[in-house]
């Protein structure tokens, strides 16, 4: 929550006016982006798809369905204005942290970075929810293009990237998944490019955004790095065992600690979806039949939770948005098959990143809005970290050919 929030923060000007300053929000990113679609020599009719791609915020926080779906995006459009406010007219650079807060603006370690990235960012204006879907719309598009300039993101994961429903809709929207997305996928990349200063800075960066996702980057860099190559070396293997044990001993020093806090998490999310305005007894069903032990019960409910999680919402599809998002996990299983034939190894590795990240979050998440929207972000990491470490295996093969050759 903020405080001194003014009850204008709540309304959007009429159409005219929101059309008025949403187009000048587009025009402004659009050039912008022109500017770097030059410079990294992409054709008109790619700079063409992409200007068609970025306007995708039109089609949202308006008359097709209001701002309240997706109710998480008050928080980063009130926090944006308000340190935007703050420091262009107000003219404070004050923080506090002891009382958590940034001149007139409370701080919350979860929004604080996304909403200075959106307070401080190049948009002309932030007079509605769609000012922040436009400049997020344009952050992955910019991302695109350079990974496609880098030759990561081609053929039929272009076509993903920019054709997916989900990510259109996530992407175009005043949350910070698309913040989140591109932390994941510029840390892989500068890491298995050797540009280390750069990884750890998007990891710290991420850690900020949201630090449970950094769980997934040091699996997912361990696995590559020591499965990955063309002969496992015998040293890495040995320090991945040692890690592994490692982790079993923290885990066995502190599982009481580590029991507690999942309950804790677990409890919150399950009475944020089924809590008091739902039903009296959600927190005692809770206890009776989500809370887990150390027990077998408990082992077979996050099972269950991880099936559900993977297959989420065909059990539950009562909107068109949840028919697309079914066909979209069809889709996923596919692209990984065709993917298998290339490199089997790389596939089974990155599969277990999937699988991995969707059993953490499968043990939190129960409501099908919050599952798709944290799985979107891990979906695109594994299928751009597959394509990645593919295209530096082709071109550690065609450079070891090349030298057998002279």
């Amino acid at each position: 929550m903020l405080r001194n929030i003014n009850i204008e923060h709540w309304f959007t000007p009429n159409i005219q006016l929101t059309l008025l300053f949403d187009s000048a929000n587009y025009i402004f990113i659009a050039l912008i982006i022109l500017m770097i679609s030059r410079h990294y020599k992409i054709s008109g009719s790619f700079f063409t798809i992409i200007a068609i791609s970025l306007s995708t915020p039109f089609l949202f926080n308006g008359p097709q369905f209001d701002w309240t779906i997706f109710p998480d995006q008050s928080k980063y459009f009130i926090g944006s204005s308000s340190i935007r406010k703050d420091i262009f007219i107000n003219g404070c650079f004050e923080f506090n942290f002891q009382a958590k807060m940034f001149c007139s603006t409370e701080i919350d370690y979860k929004t604080i970075i996304p909403n200075f990235i959106f307070g401080l960012s190049p948009l002309l204006n932030i007079e509605t929810y769609r000012s922040i879907g436009i400049l997020n719309r344009g952050f992955f598009l910019v991302m695109v293009i350079f990974f496609y300039h880098k030759k990561i993101i081609t053929g039929n994961l272009l076509l993903i990237f920019l054709l997916m429903p989900s990510i259109i809709l996530y992407s175009s929207l005043a949350l910070r998944e698309v913040i989140i997305i591109n932390l994941m996928l510029f840390y892989i990349y500068f890491f298995f490019n050797g540009r280390y200063t750069l990884s750890i800075i998007s990891i710290i960066i991420l850690f900020f955004v949201k630090s449970q996702n950094i769980i997934i980057l040091i699996i997912s860099t361990l696995l590559v790095y020591i499965f990955g190559q063309e002969k496992i070396k015998i040293k890495s293997l040995f320090f991945f065992i040692l890690f592994l044990l490692l982790l079993i001993l923290l885990f066995l020093g502190f599982k009481d600690q580590i029991l507690n806090s999942l309950n804790y998490y677990r409890e919150g999310l399950f009475l944020e979806q089924y809590g008091e305005y739902s039903s009296a007894l959600s927190l005692n069903i809770y206890k009776e039949k989500y809370q887990l032990n150390y027990d077998l019960n408990s082992i077979l409910i996050v099972g269950r939770q991880f099936v559900e999680f993977i297959i989420s919402p065909i059990r539950n599809i009562d909107s068109s948005f949840k028919i697309i998002v079914a066909m979209e996990n069809i889709l996923l299983p596919i692209v990984f098959y065709l993917g298998f034939k290339k490199n089997k190894k790389l596939i089974l590795i990155w599969l277990s990143v999937l699988f991995f990240s969707y059993l953490m979050y499968a043990t939190f998440i129960i409501n099908d809005g919050q599952i798709h929207r944290y799985k979107l972000p891990i979906i695109l990491f594994a299928l751009f970290g597959y394509s990645l470490n593919l295209q530096k295996t082709k071109m550690i093969k065609k450079f070891l050919k090349l030298k057998k050759n002279k």
